[in-house]
């Protein structure tokens, strides 16, 4: 798989993960403001207690009854199933939180290994400018291979030499 695309999952990944978080989070927030009202023995006719405690008996309808509510006083109730629903969403949000780590660390992961090669892709560059340089070479190498109908390299050849002089040319002597 490529780096890319790997990259990608995670970053979709991590989306995902972080609004079931936020939910989580709203959700244990609203179950623990229930919870506390219920202790203090707010008035359920005002119309916050009484939207804190709608929302919350939804959120917490699956722990309904796991536990008894015991009453205080005549106002206040000590409500265990809202405290146990508000330690088991506040668990899978820590959970979530994990994940979200362990997906952030993984995406830098991917981050800095490409960016280790570009940094040995660019000093690779320099060196082989550098080593041109040093041995005179002004042109830099073509980005495009040699053509496999190319043949093989041809070493340069020499002009043949000028041929000998020929006894001919000359005069014989008597």
């Amino acid at each position: 798989m490529r780096r890319g695309t790997k990259r990608w999952i995670l970053w979709v990944g991590k989306v995902f993960v972080l609004v079931i978080y936020a939910v989580l989070l709203a959700y244990a927030v609203i179950v623990g403001m229930a919870f506390v009202l219920q202790l203090l023995g707010a008035n359920p006719q005002s119309d916050f207690a009484d939207w804190v405690y709608r929302a919350a008996a939804n959120i917490a309808e699956p722990f309904r009854g796991i536990f008894p509510a015991t009453e205080i006083s005549d106002q206040s109730t000590f409500n265990a199933s809202l405290l146990f629903a508000l330690m088991i969403y506040l668990v899978l949000a820590i959970i979530l939180h994990g994940i979200i780590d362990w997906l952030t660390r993984h995406i830098a992961g991917i981050d800095r290994a490409e960016e280790r090669e570009r940094q040995l892709a660019a000093a690779e560059a320099q060196q082989d400018r550098i080593a041109r340089s040093a041995l005179g070479i002004t042109a830099e190498p073509s980005a495009a291979p040699p053509s496999p109908w190319a043949g093989p390299p041809t070493e340069p050849v020499a002009p043949p030499p000028p041929p000998a002089p020929d006894d001919s040319d000359y005069p014989t002597p008597p």
